[in-house]
């Protein structure tokens, strides 16, 4: 994260997390007890870099967190190919299903394991900030 921002010669103080959206851009956090600086502000606005300070209660609060620490667990898992075609096909023809009915697809890999692993590179998607997740988290396949 860092090496992105000093090889557009960044000179402020080191980000604290930095958030990939689907549409392509970055955001890159300063976490801050307060207000945070403007000229940290300014200086990411004149090199076209997204920039937000927000505070640990913010990033705290609801489930996205939590959820995120989950998923995470499973990072170094890789979904077998025949795993991730059966249940994609299985959402392609059905539309989504819950996480509960996801798991039953899963023959090589430990199921929350291929399905985090799934969630985690963009293969399907879940609504992260909704609830916590559960046997009845919607899943469906990501749309690009």
């Amino acid at each position: 994260m860092d090496d992105v921002l000093l090889d557009i010669g960044w000179e402020g103080p080191p980000v604290d997390l930095m958030a990939s959206y689907v549409d392509g851009h970055d955001v890159y956090f300063h976490v801050v007890d307060g207000e945070g600086d403007p000229e940290v502000t300014e200086a990411a606005a004149c090199r076209r870099i997204w920039h937000r300070f927000v505070t640990a209660k913010e990033i705290r609060a609801g489930y996205r967190l939590q959820n995120a620490k989950d998923l995470l667990r499973y990072a170094d898992y890789q979904t077998p190919l025949g795993d991730r075609i059966r249940l994609l096909a299985a959402l392609e023809h059905e539309g989504s299903a819950t996480v509960a009915e996801c798991l039953s697809i899963f023959r090589e890999v430990s199921p929350m394991a291929g399905l985090s692993s799934l969630i985690l590179r963009r293969w399907v998607t879940i609504d992260l900030d909704l609830e916590l997740i559960s046997p009845h988290t919607t899943v469906r396949v990501f749309r690009r």
